[in-house]
């Protein structure tokens, strides 16, 4: 069953009814040789005419979405000052800084901030934000939402 499965791939390849008998013919040889390194080389040459000319590898899926650096004159960082803070329907907490932006905690993490400390939101890595307050060396992943 093996060896129809081989032949099935390797069908589409082939550019002509000859060159797929052909190549076929040299596939199937290559199951009579027995060291792995001699039948590797014995399927590389006899796909080798079958296989399409090698191209530069497309880019990876989602890549033209990576944005690794902020954007041209964003702020590096964000300093400002909790006015409010409740928690929403997952129990995570919301953030309201006094300049009327919204951050929504990501990780349940234990919450050891309050009303009135001074915060540092940081840009990280592939569009995620940090929160750091000023009174200790804690840090909290959040996402503005307001």
């Amino acid at each position: 069953m093996r060896p129809v499965r081989i032949a099935a791939l390797l069908l589409p390849l082939l550019t002509s009814a000859g060159a797929a008998a052909d190549t076929l013919e040299r596939v199937m040889a290559c199951r009579t040789v027995t060291a792995p390194a001699a039948r590797l080389a014995c399927f590389d040459a006899a796909t080798a005419a079958a296989a399409p000319p090698a191209t530069a590898a497309p880019p990876a899926v989602g890549s033209e979405q990576l944005i690794l650096t902020p954007p041209e004159g964003a702020p590096d960082r964000l300093r400002a000052v909790i006015t409010d803070l409740r928690r929403d329907q997952d129990g995570r907490w919301l953030f309201t800084l006094d300049n009327g932006q919204v951050w929504l905690q990501r990780e349940d993490d234990p919450l050891r901030i309050g009303i009135g400390e001074t915060v540092t939101v940081r840009p990280g890595a592939f569009g995620s934000y940090s929160m750091v307050p000023d009174s200790r060396p804690t840090r909290i992943k959040v996402r503005r939402v307001q």
